[in-house]
């Protein structure tokens, strides 16, 4: 996705435009995509491109903004120089007063296994990629978070669990849901009829 997206700027540098609008560029990329903007960035100030880089991610927008707008319902409710700019300051402005309040959450009893993965390994994927050795469980009611920097199986546990893969015959237990959704990192490749 990341290698797309540079596509996607030569593309519009192509056509010779003077403005490069740049939605959520960073969405699908881990670190190497934003590497790859701090280098463009800075090619295109020099080249004289104006850039509208529009981000949710405020490290990254006082990294590589000069001025940052903030935008609430519509409407501009903050402008100033990045310099200015203070991430908690934005953070109020994006989200105003009122929703910083973190609204109460249920806590529903765990219930039965829904998922369970004990010792599984995958040693091939499409990319090359492998699992080794991992055990979870997933209950009714629960939410359990998977952190990992890109590119370290997350995509391959996801595709596993969902059905997408199967479990090396030697290696390790897996019960799944009959049927479970699937939402892909890269969706409009993997989960959009576009």
């Amino acid at each position: 996705m990341g290698e797309r997206q540079q596509l996607e700027i030569l593309v519009a540098l192509s056509w010779g435009g003077r403005v490069v609008i740049l939605d959520e560029p960073t969405s699908a990329t881990g670190e190497s995509g934003l590497a790859f903007l701090r280098d463009a960035l800075e090619l295109l100030r020099k080249d004289g491109i104006g850039v509208v880089y529009i981000s949710h991610k405020l490290p990254e927008v006082l990294e590589l903004a000069d001025r940052i707008t903030v935008m609430r319902r519509g409407r501009k409710v903050w402008e100033g120089a990045a310099v200015d700019a203070d991430a908690s300051a934005l953070a109020r402005a994006m989200l105003g007063e009122a929703t910083l309040a973190r609204p109460a959450r249920t806590h529903n009893q765990a219930g039965e296994t829904v998922l369970g993965l004990e010792r599984v390994s995958v040693r091939w994927s499409e990319r090359g990629r492998s699992l080794h050795d991992v055990s979870l469980e997933v209950r009714r009611h629960e939410v359990l978070g998977i952190a990992g920097v890109i590119g370290n199986g997350q995509r391959e546990l996801a595709r596993l669990c969902a059905g997408l893969v199967d479990v090396d015959a030697d290696a390790g237990a897996l019960r799944r849901p009959a049927t479970a959704g699937y939402v892909a990192e890269d969706r409009s490749r993997d989960s959009l009829a576009l």
